[in-house]
């Protein structure tokens, strides 16, 4: 399963903009394997950061999607960057604005490196200790 990030869309519409993308950027090229969804409250927005989304869209490679904030909230998500506590989510930061985005940039990244790590190399190969020689009294204490 692909998990879902729901973010907020409005810093598009502020002068962090492009900050704030390059760190998706970045994101993506660590983790591949998410889907980006971008909220807003009002409608009005939606065609501007439609239109933001599309021009920067090369470089992410991921699907992404733009929904109206009433529509989205019922929909179950992997991780959810916003200030409603009564949506459907696994994981949650309660932010709204630049500060959520970047910590859920930086949670997701962390997450798959966590994922990608081969814990079965990591375990060291010891050697049972037996007590079953001879000498070994079960009954000594």
């Amino acid at each position: 399963m692909i998990n879902t990030i729901r973010i907020p869309g409005d810093f598009l519409l502020t002068d962090y903009k492009d900050a704030v993308w390059k760190k998706i950027e970045n994101t993506v090229v660590k983790s591949k394997e998410f889907i980006l969804c971008f909220y807003s409250k009002e409608s009005d927005n939606l065609g501007e950061i439609a239109n933001y989304v599309n021009n920067h869209s090369g470089k992410l490679k991921i699907k992404t999607t733009i929904k109206l904030w009433d529509l989205c909230k019922s929909e179950r998500v992997f991780l959810d960057v916003s200030l409603d506590k009564d949506t459907d989510y696994r994981f949650h930061i309660t932010s709204g604005d630049i500060e959520g985005i970047v910590q859920s940039m930086n949670f997701i990244e962390h997450y798959s490196a966590f994922k990608s790590v081969n814990w079965k190399d990591l375990k060291q190969k010891q050697s049972q200790k037996r007590n079953d020689s001879n000498s070994f009294d079960y009954n000594k204490k």
